[in-house]
């Protein structure tokens, strides 16, 4: 009776495996045929970003891999340095004038090949230029998804400043002031009160999918698909995630500048009051603007004065998104984020405002590229869905800073 029921176990358990491999399986191929993108994108991410206690995130050096979605396909090839471009030597041949362009995932070419981002466009009309056939260009793209001046001080300092450059362009958006704000939290300093480090500490699905203490799960993470597809399935149903729904579970306010990505541009702004000691809903003014960023505007300067001191030159490059552009650019994937279909922004004018002001006072040298997109007539500049530049936002972005740059350096 007792082995009768050992091998009826065995033979369940044995059957079991059978349908749990047949399911793997099945499932493994049918997510690579059918619902391919985002698992494979979520499972190729980890072969080239990783978490950092110094950096937040970053770019792992020499890693490669693919970002896939039904807009776009791209290869991601990082640097020994860890930046997603080509070699380059620390030590500047004589002639060379080199430039290094900080930014998040619009400078670091989300969406399109390394080749087709404006900084190697860049790179290219510059050494082409019959005008300074006696100079040689470099462009070094130091553009990371996510970050913002903040983790750009950091990096500027620890990474950048050791390839000599001449010139730091920083390709500021309006999100930039929302992630200063979230880094800042997590930021340490040195005894000068100058960041030195922001540690990714932070309990967001976005961190958790970068890396796994355990080991099985790490496997299946970088190997397989269908892992990846029932992982982020049931992330979205605990987070209660989908289309046009927030990831996170917080209580966002209109304009809240801790969890709101677009907060200046809203009508109320709601932040910490410092004379009552408390967050309060404000009035969306240039007085309350400019407080409200004021984290922002600390980063900036201490990379203006760093790169003074070093006898380098500085530019403060501000752009638009696609909703502020035309009415059919990001047409679709603005929707997800409450914006309307079909209507163009005029609220680019609050972001000029607040930055134009400080940079005044700051003397901080700034190029605004809206008015080349307003006047562009190649639309559209960005990814319908994704909203990032396209190749066409990236051609138009490469001349204007071009013939910037030969007019004034």
């Amino acid at each position: 009776m007792a082995k009768t029921m050992i091998h009826r176990f065995i033979k369940i358990v044995f059957l079991l495996l059978i349908y749990f491999i047949v399911f793997s399986l099945t499932g493994e191929l049918y997510v690579r045929i059918f619902d391919k993108y985002k698992a494979m994108d979520e499972m190729d991410m980890k072969k080239y970003r990783a978490p950092s206690d110094i950096l937040h995130h970053t770019f792992v050096p020499k890693g490669k891999g693919r970002n896939y979605t039904k807009e776009f396909r791209t290869i991601y090839r990082i640097n020994s340095f860890g930046i997603r471009d080509r070699e380059y030597a620390l030590n500047k041949e004589e002639g060379v004038f080199r430039i290094i362009v900080l930014g998040d995932s619009f400078t670091e070419g989300y969406g399109v090949n390394i080749e087709d981002t404006f900084i190697k466009k860049l790179e290219w009309l510059l050494n082409s230029d019959e005008t300074a056939k006696d100079n040689k260009y470099e462009v070094l793209n130091f553009g990371c998804a996510g970050y913002s001046p903040l983790l750009e001080y950091i990096l500027l300092k620890q990474k950048g400043m050791k390839f000599d450059p001449d010139l730091v362009i920083l390709m500021l958006d309006y999100s930039d002031f929302y992630d200063d704000i979230r880094y800042s939290e997590f930021s340490k300093s040195d005894n000068k009160g100058k960041p030195i480090s922001v540690l990714n500490s932070e309990l967001s699905i976005a961190d958790s999918r970068l890396k796994s203490s355990n080991i099985i799960d790490a496997f299946l993470l970088r190997h397989s698909v269908f892992y990846n597809y029932l992982r982020l399935k049931i992330q979205k149903i605990i987070w209660g995630g989908g289309e046009g729904k927030k990831i996170h579970p917080v209580a966002i306010k209109s304009g809240d500048i801790k969890s709101e990505r677009f907060w200046m541009l809203k009508d109320k702004i709601y932040m910490y009051d410092r004379d009552f000691e408390k967050y309060s809903i404000v009035e969306n003014t240039a007085e309350n603007r400019a407080k409200a960023a004021d984290l922002t505007f600390k980063y900036l300067t201490m990379i203006k004065d760093m790169l003074e001191e070093n006898n380098k030159e500085f530019l403060l490059v501000i752009f638009p998104y696609g909703q502020q552009v035309d009415a059919n650019d990001w047409s679709e994937g603005r929707v997800l984020l409450g914006l309307e279909r079909g209507k163009t922004y005029n609220d680019f004018y609050l972001y000029e405002k607040t930055l134009g002001d400080f940079t005044e006072k700051a003397g901080i040298n700034t190029m605004n590229l809206y008015p080349y997109f307003i006047k562009n007539n190649a639309k559209p500049l960005f990814f319908k869905i994704d909203g990032h530049f396209n190749k066409n936002g990236h051609d138009l972005v490469a001349q204007a800073l071009y013939e910037y740059i030969m007019n004034n350096f």
